[in-house]
């Protein structure tokens, strides 16, 4: 694709040779000399000189840099560039021969599912959403449209509900169902757990990555982006456009409110209302987490010069 076009398609300022022909986004170590890559910070430009790349997307024009493309918003380029080079083939009916789909499944048309797929009695799936390879639905699972569910996913397995009688645990049977909205993806290797008696609840527009785990009647609120390894127990209520780092872990029955953002590695005791930012352990407010961990510091500093 000429570089020209590609401008054009970015909505970017062309700044050198359009004619040239692209044929590949590559990062700006790997990038050879029929590939454009991406410079979205100026740290990066020494490293962008000694790049094999023929064309930059920049953020703002950069001297002694050749044939570049300038854009407003370098990461949503990046994917749409992606996009332009490496176009997405339409989802068609795709249902590999290895899947095992019960016979009273909901499948909407199209869908594809992957390798080693198990769905359960129960469950449906709308339509363009894609299962990959050896993913799980156990029983009485709903997913929306559009969504994408990456390699060994499980969802509707019982949560870890049990009580105790005479020195042994008994589990408590979970009857509830996972509910998945729509434009849902879900990291690989991730587990959702049924409700025991209501639903465990994704709402539309949620991003989660691998090893996420969602217990037992949860409800994550829409447009809302898990990282890594959280960890959520049973009962919670995490609000819309709440975005929780990686390794974070909630404690059952506490609601975090609309808008909040949980940083890394959180221990997330106790509820918060909207528009909060905490961090810590156990999490409060990530100023007073500051404070805190600025007083230790300074408290150490002490005691190492007193001795």
């Amino acid at each position: 694709m000429k570089l020209a076009d590609i401008a054009q398609s970015l909505n970017g300022e062309l700044i050198g040779d359009g004619t040239i022909e692209i044929a590949n986004i590559a990062s700006l170590e790997n990038a050879t000399t029929t590939d454009i890559s991406l410079i979205l910070e100026r740290k990066f430009i020494g490293l962008a000189a000694q790049s094999k790349a023929i064309a930059f997307i920049t953020t703002a024009p950069m001297d002694d840099l050749p044939n570049q493309v300038v854009v407003s918003n370098g990461r949503k380029v990046m994917a749409q560039c992606i996009e332009l080079l490496h176009p997405t083939e339409p989802i068609t009916q795709a249902i590999h021969s290895s899947a095992v789909i019960h016979p009273e499944a909901q499948i909407a048309n199209p869908v594809m599912i992957g390798p080693n797929v198990v769905v359960g009695k129960g469950c449906s799936i709308g339509r363009d959403t894609v299962i990959h390879a050896n993913t799980v639905l156990v029983e009485n699972v709903v997913i929306g449209e559009r969504c994408v569910l990456h390699t060994g996913v499980k969802l509707g397995a019982d949560g870890f509900g049990y009580y105790e009688e005479e020195g042994k645990w008994k589990h408590v049977p979970h009857i509830g169902r996972v509910v998945i909205g729509n434009d849902v993806e879900i990291g690989a290797n991730s587990c959702i757990d049924r409700g025991c008696l209501g639903d465990t609840v994704i709402e539309d527009g949620v991003i989660m990555d691998n090893l996420v785990h969602v217990a037992h009647n949860c409800r994550i609120g829409t447009n809302s982006a898990i990282a890594g390894l959280t960890a959520i127990s049973g009962s919670v209520t995490i609000g819309s456009n709440v975005q929780v780092g990686g390794q974070a872990g909630f404690s059952n029955h506490l609601k975090v409110g609309d808008g909040s953002i949980v940083m890394a590695k959180s221990g997330v005791t106790k509820s918060f209302p909207p528009n909060s930012i905490v961090s810590g352990f156990p999490a409060r407010p990530h100023a007073e987490q500051q404070r805190k961990e600025a007083a230790l510091r300074q408290m150490i500093r002490k005691k190492t010069k007193a001795q």
